[in-house]
């Protein structure tokens, strides 16, 4: 079973979202998946605590029924509203992947907000 989602997110990160979901040969709502279940031990209370400007861009995602529980259960750990929580999951798995990647590559070319 399946769990469709629309988050709300800042034009820069719906745009990073999709840009690293690009590079990365996949789609924005797998990125997102992963990176929910994934990222929760990685998240800082500062990744989350302000939004600088409004949530005016949004991104469809459909997840996995147990991925999704997973995810809430993490975002409801961390105090954060789910919807928050998934999108800067998602921006905290790009800057992860570009510690991962040499200077120069597509994966560093990726502006990320607050990375």
């Amino acid at each position: 079973m399946t769990v469709t989602l629309t988050l709300h997110a800042t034009p820069l990160e719906a745009s990073t979202i999709r840009a690293a979901a690009a590079v990365g040969g996949f789609s924005a709502e797998r990125l997102i998946e992963h990176a929910a279940v994934d990222m929760g031990g990685m998240m800082r209370l500062q990744d989350w605590q302000s939004a600088t400007e409004a949530l005016s861009d949004t991104l469809t995602v459909e997840m996995g029924d147990a991925e999704y529980s997973t995810a809430m259960a993490i975002a409801r750990r961390l105090s954060v509203p789910e919807g928050r929580y998934l999108v800067l999951a998602a921006l905290r798995y790009v800057c992860h992947q570009q510690r991962s990647y040499p200077p120069g590559s597509a994966w560093r070319a990726i502006q990320v907000p607050a990375c």
